[in-house]
């Protein structure tokens, strides 16, 4: 889980935003303290197979929130499936 973050350059805090949870639930799924839920797991899930390196996801949390980027990265993600 921490690999996924850091690959896409968040804090715990910006990347508990954009799942929806607690700054400290993100911790402790990274202690291996609580484990996510299943759509936690799609979500991240998503994210690990994703390719967003061209997307600036902190500084689109920052401009756009969290919905906009959501929907963002699911963009590229089902863009880049479609080619597959």
């Amino acid at each position: 889980m921490m690999k996924s973050r850091k690959k896409l350059g968040l804090t715990q805090a910006e990347f508990a935003w954009l799942i929806g949870v607690h700054e400290i639930t993100v911790s402790k799924w990274e202690r291996k303290i609580l484990d996510p839920t299943s759509h936690q797991k799609m979500m991240i899930s998503c994210f690990e197979k994703s390719n967003v390196d061209d997307l600036d996801v902190p500084t689109l949390l920052k401009t756009e929130g969290p919905v906009f980027t959501l929907v963002k990265i699911l963009t590229t993600i089902k863009e880049i499936s479609d080619k597959l």
